[in-house]
């Protein structure tokens, strides 16, 4: 069950309660301090819908954002990996050494390196 079905269902389940104090088994309780009751708890599911929207809106963009950055990477393993570029200085000691070297010591695999 999602944020939104919770929702709906809290909300069903105040308005379910609520009935019983709309039909006149309140007793005491004036219809005005029921209406403002109803009120405040209608808010806080409104209040609480547009916050788990908010939610899905920034988990999209971010799902969004890290495929986006996934690809990048792809590409940057795609250009470099494989094509026999040589680092010089990579360990500070003068020596040339393989660019794969890096991918590898990473673990910086694709499907189908290995």
């Amino acid at each position: 069950m999602n944020i939104k079905e919770i929702i709906d269902r809290e909300r069903w389940n105040f308005e379910k309660m609520m009935l019983p104090l709309r039909s006149g088994a309140a007793g005491l309780w004036h219809n005005a301090s029921i209406d403002r009751i109803e009120a405040a708890v209608m808010e806080r599911i409104t209040e609480l819908e547009r916050t788990v929207n908010m939610t899905y809106s920034v988990q999209k963009k971010q799902a969004e954002r890290i495929t986006e950055l996934e690809r990048i990477i792809d590409e940057i393993h795609d250009t470099l990996y494989g094509q026999g570029f040589e680092i010089i200085g990579w360990h500070l000691n003068g020596a040339t050494e393989p660019l794969d070297n890096f991918f590898e010591s990473s673990n910086w695999w694709k499907d189908g390196d290995a």
